[in-house]
């Protein structure tokens, strides 16, 4: 059994955690983010990443060690860890030079 007042607590911790939409990249922006990445790849330039998800943006910064066509991802080396971020999750990206 709950009280009536967790109930209301757990129903308005629900409404704030609305899901949102993944903004749409056109063709020239994907164009640019995979000119960027190979560059930064290439070069071994740190990068800053901007992340989709649909409950916050995220963001993740370092240099890129891999790049896998097939699955369409980059391992991304960052100040602690390895992590492999789907390509398809990049909203925003910089180059740090």
């Amino acid at each position: 059994m709950m009280l009536p007042e967790h109930k209301e607590a757990i129903r308005r911790r629900q409404q704030g955690k609305q899901k949102r939409s993944k903004p749409e990249l056109d063709e020239q922006m994907l164009a640019v983010f995979s000119q960027e990445i190979q560059s930064a790849y290439e070069q071994k330039t740190t990068v800053r990443m901007t992340l989709f998800h649909p409950e916050q943006t995220c963001s993740a910064e370092g240099t890129i060690c891999k790049i896998d066509t097939w699955k369409k991802q980059l391992q991304l080396q960052t100040a602690s860890s390895k992590r492999w971020i789907s390509l398809e999750h990049i909203i925003e990206l910089t180059t740090l030079r």
